[in-house]
């Protein structure tokens, strides 16, 4: 077997995460001794959920009791469908004190609601309005419709216990995990204190992209390696990759700095990989297909 060669490894579509390649042939790493680094990455940024394991909490009271609940993973494009599922994990319902405010709507609504207001009130008096109080109706209705044209539309994220159903519910003091709070918009970096969300919590989320990056870090595992002491533990880790919050930045990096990793003493013709958000956890869930191209090459050991 040559002293120094390349594999690259491809994992099938939406299966990323965690994947198995088998050589055409059977790799001798037994006869003599061979360590491993990975050359290069490829994968389409944000293929991961936006929603993964072990970054879907949620703590809160209910009747009294701190209660925490799990929001479904999953990859969610838009904020209605993530509130949807935060809902569900808390109440086990849609219906939730979570609402999303369009405040040009909100405002065109309560003048509307004024109008309307205004007629009902002088027909439950039986008074007709006067030429000059329907006048005064229409120039209003004029002006609004002109100024609801020209306002910018704004979004806000609300949390209020309105209804009876609301109310009874009891659900007081909301703490979502800083990765969700990062999703919804609820702080603007992933390591900001998460505030803690009761009634009348307000916040403008305009322009807040619910696909945008959570992902801080992947650790890459590998079971043809030797294991590596991490803190406590002992895992097989290929790499550590930090990965820019902002962009999701590591579409695709060829890495400078070479990180070698002992080959197991073994003969092997399957290569298996798994990337991970933290050293203890399930493998995350990838969209798209992951390459990894691999240098292998040969220990020299000088004999005395």
């Amino acid at each position: 077997m040559d002293s120094n060669f390349t594999f690259t490894l491809v994992s099938e579509l939406g299966g990323g995460g965690q994947f198995y390649n088998t050589c055409n042939e059977t790799l001798d790493f037994e006869t003599h001794p061979y360590e491993v680094c990975i050359l290069e990455i490829f994968f389409n940024v944000g293929a991961w959920d936006n929603v993964r394991e072990d970054a879907n909490q949620i703590k809160y009271t209910q009747d009294y009791k701190d209660r925490t609940a799990f929001v479904k993973p999953g990859n969610y494009d838009n904020h209605y469908d993530l509130l949807i599922a935060i809902h569900n994990a808390m109440t086990g319902t849609k219906y939730g004190g979570f609402k999303l405010l369009d405040t040009r709507e909100e405002w065109y609504k309560n003048k509307v609601r004024g109008w309307e207001k205004m007629m009902k009130d002088h027909e439950d008096l039986k008074v007709l309005l006067t030429r000059g109080q329907l006048a005064i109706l229409e120039e209003g209705k004029k002006n609004t419709m002109e100024r609801y044209k020209t306002m910018e539309t704004r979004t806000e994220l609300v949390f209020t216990r309105e209804t009876l159903e609301e109310k009874k519910l009891w659900i007081f003091g909301i703490k979502l995990c800083p990765q969700l709070a990062y999703t919804l918009g609820i702080i603007h970096r992933i390591n900001d204190d998460v505030p803690e969300i009761d009634n009348g919590f307000k916040l403008d989320i305009t322009g807040n992209d619910v696909t945008k990056n959570s992902l801080q870090l992947m650790w890459i595992f590998a079971d043809f390696i030797q294991p590596t002491i991490c803190g406590e533990y002992l895992l097989p880790v290929l790499r550590m990759t930090p990965i820019d919050l902002a962009s999701g930045a590591l579409e695709h990096t060829v890495f400078s700095h070479q990180h070698y990793v002992a080959v197991k003493r073994r003969r092997v013709r399957e290569f298996g990989i798994s990337i991970h958000e933290r050293l203890v956890a399930d493998p995350i869930r990838i969209g798209g297909r992951v390459t990894i191209t691999l240098h292998f090459r040969r220990i020299n050991i000088d004999h005395v």
